[in-house]
């Protein structure tokens, strides 16, 4: 009787799911089939899926592999234990990634480029702008457009590492102790820690002495330079056409014309007052960890005995972005909100690992329990092939699943 009474609450509370056919022959199977003509098959829930809707059709045994074909788009996914396997391929590129380490890239248009990396060892990549480069780290080899550089070369590293940008090299033999930089009229040489000049006519000009303790550096850019004098941890100068600060130890002023702001700090960066220098208007309070508050144009923070709990939001074109959380992700509402018409267009939050809840455009799923959601809530590959597993208690598209389909009502 108590089983019956706390089933029918449930049904009122999401009577909205509306009605669909389904069959049950728990645990083996379990079949649901909605108004519109979407299927899903669960064999051993929450196993073994198959799943068709109007946008994809998608089978596997989770989490050992999910494949997933889009049918309004020439798109194909799978996922093998992920992140341990990720494979995508459309009609322009085909990419393969493992974990953070192995990644292989085929784009067909326009120039068939091929980029494959065992990350930190092995980089093979070819193209019509570069050719084919490759490198075996730390032994031999080059790679172009990686880690803001244009080309790194490696001969036996640390013994030799050259890095090119915009023309211009800078030698190292070995890295980081001797260098000399060579290119389109630049000179100079460093002896780390000990003593460097450098200079780009026209671009840049840079010395130190018993870095990081005396350092100069100007960058010639379209507004004018860029200067940052250095006497850590006495005195610091940083300053450009637009923004100026200027350090003493653990005070800080800064000043930029651009924003109109001025903002003074001590101990920096723990205190910090700043305001508008056209209204007056206080634009930053921080007594860190116990408190700040940030307002200025189209962004706002703040945080009350962080990071207990946060909270910031910024719009951006037509759309306001706000968030927030308490002891990082622990606690998280994050939304995403229309300008335009005010309407939420996606929603996470939840209080990890209980409950994780996600409303978008396509109705409203929760899920007991959540794991990693919290943390990774834009991951498809968690989202797809993982927290099925853990969620004992769902609401979606399809339904309400109790206990991986053992209960089962409803579906939109």
């Amino acid at each position: 009787m108590i089983r019956l009474v706390g089933l029918f609450a449930v049904w009122l509370f999401f009577l909205d799911v509306g009605h669909a056919f389904s069959l049950s022959l728990w645990p083996f199977y379990v079949r649901k089939e909605l108004e519109n003509g979407s299927v899903q098959v669960r064999i051993l829930p929450p196993f073994g899926l198959y799943e068709r809707t109007k946008d994809a059709v998608r089978y596997g045994i989770l989490p050992f592999f999910l494949k997933e074909r889009s049918l309004k788009k020439d798109e194909k996914t799978l996922y093998a234990l992920y992140p341990l396997l990720q494979v995508r391929s459309s009609e322009r590129e085909t990419s393969i990634s493992s974990l953070l380490v192995l990644s292989y890239v085929h784009k067909r248009e326009p120039d068939g480029e091929k980029r494959f990396r065992i990350f930190p060892l092995y980089f093979y990549e070819r193209d019509q702008t570069y050719g084919t480069r490759w490198m075996f780290f730390p032994f031999w080899g080059t790679v172009n457009r990686f880690m803001g550089q244009d080309e790194i070369f490696v001969r036996f590293f640390p013994a030799y590492l050259r890095v090119t940008n915009r023309g211009v090299s800078k030698t190292f033999r070995p890295f980081p102790f001797f260098a000399s930089l060579s290119g389109e009229g630049a000179k100079g040489w460093d002896l780390f820690p000990f003593y460097g000049s450098e200079e780009d006519p026209g671009k840049r000009t840079e010395s130190f002495v018993l870095w990081p303790f005396h350092i100069r550096r100007t960058d010639i850019r379209e507004d004018g330079p860029w200067i940052s004098k250095v006497n850590f941890p006495v005195w610091a100068h940083l300053s450009n056409p637009q923004f100026e600060t200027q350090m003493y130890g653990l005070y800080n002023k800064t000043v930029s014309k651009a924003d109109n702001y001025e903002s003074k700090g001590f101990p920096w960066p723990f205190m910090v007052n700043s305001h508008d220098t056209k209204t007056g208007a206080r634009r930053t309070l921080r007594l860190f960890p116990f408190f700040q508050r940030q307002e200025y144009d189209n962004y706002k923070a703040e945080f009350l005995l962080w990071p207990l709990w946060r909270f910031h939001g910024v719009s951006k074109g037509e759309h306001l972005y706000l968030r927030d959380d308490s002891v990082f992700f622990l606690y998280r509402n994050e939304r995403k909100i229309s300008l335009d018409n005010q309407r939420r267009e996606v929603e996470f939050h939840g209080l990890m690992p209980l409950v994780h809840v996600r409303d978008a455009s396509f109705g409203r799923k929760i899920r007991v329990f959540s794991l990693l959601e919290q943390v990774f809530p834009y991951n498809e590959g968690i989202e797809k092939t993982w927290a099925p597993l853990w969620g004992v208690f769902e609401r979606n598209e399809w339904g309400i699943s109790v206990l991986y389909d053992l209960i089962h009502f409803g579906g939109r």
